[in-house]
């Protein structure tokens, strides 16, 4: 260890000014010293200077190891795990957005007597006074759809995630974005749209577990940057939805959406620097000296 070669280095300094300041006729003095340079010591933790591994894992660097992060790499770390936390949570937030436009391609005509029974949710007035604009079908079904994958996608995945490279995590996360996308601005059948919304919910909490375990191999700084992307991601997804509605349908408001999933793709593919280092687990207390043993066995 470095750590133990600087104490040998201090020691020997020490022996050599006290073996200069001694009395060769004493022959106590010689001994005593003698004694304490062959005495055994077991090295002091405290003294020890940490040393750093590559990271183990499916995305590990193959570079030279260093002990601090250039300035200009964390930056594009912070900038690239921004843009991941607002691609991330941007298709959910659009289809929140959009639960009232999904449905409404599935609406029918409903009496007064049907809006008041209690089965079919009604909204908008029509130039009949006698009917009305009804989904059958509330807005809560694209909320559920929406949530609940993600819930059990963060509850369950985080026990073997583990077992997938990082890449193939990354493109599950940007293909099951543009399904979503795609499927939903299809308008194919209610069947198709719920769907492609659980396709969006599953790139969210697919996503989420799987960026956030990578912010362990970079600086600390990412992780709020990452946390600030996905907040971003509610105003900017509301926002960016509700400027293109005023000209543009809804389904082809969705379908220029698709392009966010590649912006996830350049950032985690060109934007990011290699990934940092990690310190290996702490040893205890004289475990170098028995695995120095076994070896000399």
């Amino acid at each position: 260890m470095s750590g133990d070669y600087a104490v040998q280095e201090v020691e020997t300094a020490f022996l050599s000014q006290q073996h200069e300041q001694s009395d060769p006729s004493d022959p106590h003095s010689m001994e005593d010293m003698s004694a304490y340079a062959e005495e055994p010591r077991e090295s002091d933790p405290l003294m020890e200077v940490p040393s750093y591994e590559k990271a183990s894992g499916p995305i590990a660097p193959d570079v030279p190891v260093t002990m601090a992060t250039p300035v200009k790499d964390k930056w594009r770390n912070i900038i690239g795990f921004w843009i991941l936390g607002l691609c991330n949570n941007y298709p959910y937030v659009i289809m929140l957005s959009a639960a009232f436009d999904i449905l409404k391609h599935f609406r029918k005509e409903c009496t007064t007597a049907e809006l008041y029974s209690g089965d079919i949710n009604c909204t908008n007035h029509t130039s009949n006074n006698n009917s009305r604009d009804c989904n059958p079908s509330s807005t809560s079904v694209i909320l559920l759809a929406d949530i609940v994958p993600t819930f059990v996608i963060k509850l369950v995945f985080p026990y073997f995630m583990n077992f997938i490279p990082y890449w193939i995590r990354v493109f599950s996360v940007v293909g099951f974005s543009l399904l979503s996308f795609i499927l939903v601005g299809l308008q194919l059948n209610k069947v198709v749209v719920i769907f492609g919304v659980v396709c969006a919910s599953i790139s969210s909490g697919f996503g989420e577990i799987t960026f956030l375990s990578l912010t362990a191999l970079y600086d600390k700084s990412t992780v709020s940057a990452w946390s600030s992307g996905t907040g971003a991601a509610g105003v900017a997804g509301a926002a960016v939805y509700l400027l293109l509605r005023i000209g543009l349908s809804d389904q082809v408001t969705l379908f220029i959406q698709v392009f966010m999933p590649l912006v996830m793709i350049v950032s985690y593919f060109l934007l990011l620097g290699k990934a940092g280092t990690a310190p290996p687990p702490r040893q205890e207390a004289g475990s170098e000296g028995e695995e120095e043993d076994d070896e000399t066995k």
